[in-house]
């Protein structure tokens, strides 16, 4: 007979009944008769109970019995007695046993945050140290090269100058500094200008200015320009300067007497007119010169910066989904394909991270190149300047 999916009367093969496992005083119970066990567990627990007992047995006229009874309910209430202790050490030592485990576990959790702040500390100082060097080795290089290119053109009593140098890879304001320092401690004149500080129509003007009293000197000396690029990136707004200036940088040398120096590290984003012909045939390349190559996480005040490269630009910000309240989600915050392909390739790494241990999916503001990155797919919801969000689940690409 079946009843409600359980089988009436019947125990599969290879199975038995187990007993839970209690105290019912059977060891105590041994010599005496079911009488006197019934007796004494009956009055065990009641008040003045030798006086109920011996009425009830001396009816039967069992003065033994009553002893019996009696003695059994001693024995009873001092084996209850001692179980009660033994569940009690019991519970004693399994709440000990707890508390120590809680306070391993706080210790295993305090460790780790330490573990954790110690790797995020030893990230920020090889980064930070990989930069200099990087920084230090590109000056090095530079000044090796302005020696040959210019520097030592002093020397000479036939001098012929370039019209510009174009330094190459070298983006940090500190490091550019130095170079100038470098260039006037060995008895070169520089004199500077700031694209950023003069207006569109007079910048010309204003280089003219400079290069004409440099020519009435007869000493010859560098423009350093500084921001170079806003004023000759291709666009609609500079395209009239532009082609004054590519006039005026292919003269420098020949009828002013000057060289122009700029600090540039994109080259193809600036006219072609302003860098073609011998206008900066000069070029001092130190971008190739790079660091070690490594994954490090840098904290950020709500999430990290990883660096996965060689290139000080290696770089991406990661961060918490839904402005850091959804620890599900890594928000990556770049466009760049190659960036975001770095990131999902070192999920395992970026999970390692205390902050990133529960992230399940990626989100990004759209890529600049969507179909380059496999298995991510546009989503409903929006960026807070209205773009569209793009979105992954991590396991597709481990």
């Amino acid at each position: 007979m079946r009843i409600s999916g359980i089988y009436n009367n019947y125990r599969a093969y290879g199975t038995a009944y187990r007993q839970k496992p209690s105290f019912r005083g059977e060891e105590c119970e041994k010599g005496y008769s079911p009488y006197v066990v019934d007796m004494a567990k009956k009055y065990m627990y009641v008040k003045n109970n030798s006086v109920l007992i011996w009425n009830e047995v001396y009816d039967d006229d069992m003065d033994d019995t009553y002893n019996d009874i009696l003695a059994l309910i001693e024995k009873l209430k001092t084996a209850y007695a001692g179980k009660d202790q033994k569940i009690q050490t019991l519970e004693t030592d399994i709440n000990k046993v707890n508390k120590d485990n809680e306070t391993e576990l706080a210790k295993h959790v305090r460790l780790s945050r330490e573990i954790d702040k110690e790797n995020d500390n030893r990230d920020a100082e090889r980064v930070q140290i990989n930069k200099l060097l990087v920084k230090e080795r590109r000056k090095k290089q530079i000044y090796k090269e302005l020696d040959y290119k210019y520097i030592k053109l002093n020397e000479l009593k036939e001098k012929t100058y370039p019209h510009g140098i174009m330094i190459l890879g070298l983006d940090d304001q500190d490091a550019q500094k130095d170079v100038i320092n470098y260039l006037k401690n060995n008895g070169c004149k520089v004199i500077q200008i700031d694209f950023n500080k003069i207006p569109l129509r007079t910048v010309n003007k204003e280089i003219l200015t400079h290069l004409k009293k440099i020519k009435q000197s007869g000493e010859h000396s560098i423009v350093y320009i500084e921001n170079f690029d806003k004023y000759t990136v291709p666009t609609d707004e500079n395209f009239n300067i532009i082609s004054k200036l590519k006039y005026t940088l292919c003269t420098c040398a020949d009828e002013y007497n000057a060289t122009v120096l700029v600090f540039e590290s994109h080259p193809e984003r600036l006219d072609e007119n302003i860098i073609g012909g011998h206008r900066f045939k000069k070029k001092i390349d130190v971008r190739d010169i790079k660091g070690e190559e490594f994954i490090a996480f840098v904290p950020k005040y709500d999430g990290y910066t990883m660096h996965f490269g060689a290139d000080e630009n290696d770089e991406v910000d990661l961060y918490l989904g839904s402005f850091g309240y959804n620890f599900n989600t890594l928000w990556i915050d770049t466009t760049s394909p190659e960036k975001i392909k770095k990131v999902l390739q070192n999920i395992d790494k970026i999970k390692s991270k205390e902050l990133f241990k529960h992230i399940e999916y990626a989100e990004m503001p759209e890529p600049d190149d969507v179909k380059s990155i496999p298995n991510i797919i546009q989503l409903d919801r929006k960026t807070k300047d209205y773009k569209p969000i793009y979105g992954t689940e991590l396991f597709l690409h481990f």
